[in-house]
């Protein structure tokens, strides 16, 4: 339930580009997604995890102290949009750090070689 949400609601928004890749109900899905790969190199649950992770980080920012009038006076578009913006940055941030590692990962290979 909570992949589902975090595509729905907040990567739909952020990285639309990224939802057909990693989403397992899109029938639209790319074909290099839909060839199984014999090792499954990448697992994009870490990703999603902390894109909500991040989302929500998000939202506890824009509202440090929400009390019943500031609920009563949020619209779903502004919780959506910052919602949104703070799983690019997290995502962005994961992105980097995978990068960064496969980039280590690499180097120690070339070494074994």
């Amino acid at each position: 339930q909570s992949v589902k949400f975090v595509l729905d609601l907040v990567l739909e928004s952020a990285l639309p580009d990224l939802i057909p890749d990693v989403d397992p109900w899109r029938a639209d899905r790319p074909e290099r997604v839909r060839t199984p790969d014999p090792v499954p190199w990448f697992d994009g649950t870490p990703l999603l995890d902390v894109a909500l992770g991040a989302a929500l980080v998000g939202l506890r920012e824009a509202f440090p102290r929400p009390d019943e009038d500031t609920v009563a006076k949020l619209e779903g578009r502004k919780v959506v949009s910052v919602m949104a913006k703070a799983a690019r940055v997290g995502v962005d941030q994961a992105l980097g750090s995978a990068r960064a590692h496969s980039e280590t990962f690499n180097t120690v290979l070339a070494r074994q070689s």
